[in-house]
Formats: C-alpha cells, structure tokens, sequence
C-alpha cells in the first residue's frame, strides 16, 4: 500500500492490469504497535509496506482518516493515516516517513524472496 500516484505508477497499471502505485510493495511481516490521538495503543502485524505506506492486520477499530503513529516502521514511529479497512486490515498512507526509513524499506524489500522472485 503508498501513498500517491505517479506517471511510472500509470505506466506500470497498463503494463500488469491492475497496480496503479508509486511505489513498490513489499511482503513484511513485523510486529507493530498503533497508537491513536486519544493515547490508546492497539497491536497488529503488517503485511505489505512500501515508502508510501503499510498494510497491517489490526487488533481494534481504527476509522479511515484517523491518523495514528505507528511504531517500529523501519526503525522507528511514523505517523500514518488509515486510507481504509477490510475487516481487521487496514490500508496506512504514511504522512511523514525519514529519508533513513525510505532507504531502510527499499533494502530489507530488495532481500525478500518475493522481490528476487518478481524481479527475475
């Protein structure tokens, strides 16, 4: 899941159909903890992330367009914003993420299986 759209995004929609993102996705499978404006903390477990964002399964109901500090993200918080919800998964655009947490996601993504695969 990311956040905006790009030209490259378009390109790479006509050429496999469906995806329309700026940005790779990568499988992850990583503990994470969501924390609400309110102070609550929720746990979950991503499923996919790139630069623009994460997709979690979530123990606790969030509200698309809540904003949430999720933590760790490559390292550390970011703050993200729900852009939907399927049952207890739910889609997270990041609002800010550090050019160090870019680089870090690009990297551990490159080293998966599912990358290697896709990228043969």
């Amino acid at each position: 899941m990311t956040g905006g759209y790009s030209s490259k995004g378009a390109q790479g929609a006509a050429q496999h159909g469906s995806e329309r993102r700026a940005t790779v996705r990568y499988h992850h499978s990583e503990s994470i903890a969501v924390r609400c404006a309110s102070g609550s903390v929720m746990t979950g477990v991503s499923v996919e992330i790139s630069e623009g964002g994460v997709s979690a399964m979530v123990n606790g109901l969030l509200l698309v367009g809540q904003v949430a500090e999720l933590y760790p993200v490559a390292g550390g918080p970011v703050q993200a914003k729900v852009r939907h919800k399927l049952g207890l998964l739910y889609g997270f655009q990041f609002l800010e993420i550090t050019g160090e947490q870019r680089r870090q996601i690009q990297e551990n993504g490159k080293k998966s299986y599912a990358w290697r695969r896709h990228a043969r």
